[in-house]
């Protein structure tokens, strides 16, 4: 996955895409995976003091996460939902060390992309997940006990819960 470095001036509108762990001497942001993290000696290595380091897991600690870098007031969870051009919620999460200006300055991003930004707790699966996952774990369970079709648990939960689409499907995406 690449990284999205998010330039200092007029962050919201220069959003860049890289592959490589290097030009990022007027980032703001850093933005990456578990991957961009491990590689390499991760972004807190190839990024300049100051820079926000921000990840999308759900999994891992945001605690955890800036206690293995240099910076981890600068450390935050940014996890966007997917599709991501159609999505407007990001979930943000603070570590135990995160400073008020990261969160500040992230949720000012959010807001410059037209995202709409809540926080959540430290915890495992965030809000997110932690309630989406044992939907979609009993919507699998519902299918292989036979209490309906694919098509009739995705169609329940659409037209009878209002959800865009059903978890079935969702688990498909």
């Amino acid at each position: 996955e690449p990284l999205m470095a998010v330039v200092a001036a007029s962050f919201a509108a220069q959003v860049a895409m890289a592959l490589r762990m290097d030009g990022f001497e007027n980032v703001r942001l850093l933005y990456g995976g578990y991957n961009e993290w491990k590689a390499r000696g991760g972004m807190d290595a190839h990024a300049r003091a100051g820079v926000i380091l921000a990840s999308n897991t759900s999994s891992i600690s945001i605690t955890k996460i800036g206690a293995r870098t240099s910076r981890p007031e600068g450390v935050i969870g940014m996890h966007f939902m997917n599709p991501v051009p159609l999505m407007k919620l990001v979930e943000i999460i603070k570590g135990l060390a995160t400073s008020e200006e990261t969160l500040t300055t992230t949720l000012e991003l959010c807001k410059a992309m037209g995202k709409e930004a809540w926080e959540a707790n430290d915890s495992p699966g965030f809000i997110s997940n932690r309630i989406l996952c044992p939907m979609i774990k009993e919507a699998i369970f519902a299918l292989q006990e036979g209490v309906g079709t694919k098509e009739a648990i995705d169609a329940v939960m659409k037209l009878g819960m209002n959800h865009p689409m059903g978890p079935l499907a969702l688990a498909d995406l």
